[in-house]
């Protein structure tokens, strides 16, 4: 289980994750927001239908200096194996900023709850502690992640 864990936190990383339809997104934050969608609309798929994205409660972008901030509230993941369950990130912050030197790369730095809860199919509720989960992927504006580094 705990490898699966793994597993569904990479793949919010690399989702970068959410899109919401409730979310509002100034015209600065639209690149923002494109990359999130594009990822999340590919989850199911780069993740051999291990992971899904089932949406949040919303998506909130704000500019501090020269990098976006997203803050993604109630995060939602299915889990697919024998039977279904979900996974509840109830406060998750990207932060997109620009790779000094290098034009054409940014850093995504994501911090996750330390609580969140994972309900499994029957309806049984685990709460999962998280000390100082990081993780920062650094990659070029194309698309293709340069290096990444969760904790």
């Amino acid at each position: 289980m705990r490898s699966r864990i793994a597993t569904i936190g990479a793949s919010f990383v690399l989702c970068l994750v959410v899109a919401s339809p409730a979310s509002a997104a100034t015209a600065a934050d639209e690149p923002f927001k494109s990359e999130i969608e594009e990822f999340l609309n590919k989850l199911t798929l780069t993740t051999q239908g291990l992971v899904s994205w089932e949406g949040s409660d919303a998506l909130d972008f704000r500019q501090d200096g020269d990098a976006a901030v997203a803050v993604v509230s109630n995060a939602r993941l299915a889990i697919h194996e024998a039977q279904t369950s979900q996974i509840v990130f109830d406060h998750v912050e990207i932060r997109r900023a620009p790779v000094a030197g290098s034009p054409n790369a940014a850093k995504l730095d994501i911090v996750f709850p330390t609580q969140s809860t994972l309900t499994l199919a029957d309806g049984t509720k685990t709460s999962l502690s998280l000390k100082d989960a990081t993780a920062s992927l650094i990659g070029s504006t194309s698309g293709a992640p340069a290096s990444a580094h969760a904790s």
